[in-house]
């Protein structure tokens, strides 16, 4: 019923997979990348899919690029941050926006455990309010 994609599964893929170990022969090594499918918007798309929610993880222009994130993938909500110097990955406390089409809620600076429990209960107000219009 709900889809959280905290993370890409991995947005680029080598061209070429090798079959075995790469034996380290040159100083340097070139290695061709390809985009992968993107997970989060292909179940985002299904038909009667279930509630989809996605992160984005920015230093810049934070609602600016979570709001594209959101209408391009066509997810229900997103959690966004801001990442640098003590701010999302090198902190104990962090702070984020949600968004949702037609919506927004900031959640001020909290430790991660008590985000994390306001995210759940965010995301499952938001999943009741999606099933009571599409019922």
């Amino acid at each position: 019923d709900i889809y959280i994609g905290a993370a890409a599964i991995s947005d680029y893929r080598p061209v070429e997979p090798a079959a075995q170990k790469i034996k380290k022969h040159a100083d340097t090594f070139e290695l061709q990348m390809v985009k992968s499918p993107d997970l989060l918007a292909t179940i985002a798309a299904l038909d009667d899919g279930p509630f989809t929610c996605g992160f984005a993880a920015e230093t810049e222009k934070l609602e600016e690029h979570a709001t594209s994130k959101l209408e391009r993938k066509q997810l229900d909500m997103i959690i966004a941050n801001l990442v640098g110097a003590n701010l999302c990955f090198d902190a104990d406390d962090n702070e984020v926006v949600v968004l949702w089409p037609g919506g927004r809620q900031p959640f001020p600076k909290l430790s991660k455990q008590e985000l994390a429990r306001q995210l759940v209960e965010s995301v499952a107000s938001r999943y009741r309010a999606r099933s009571k219009v599409r019922s």
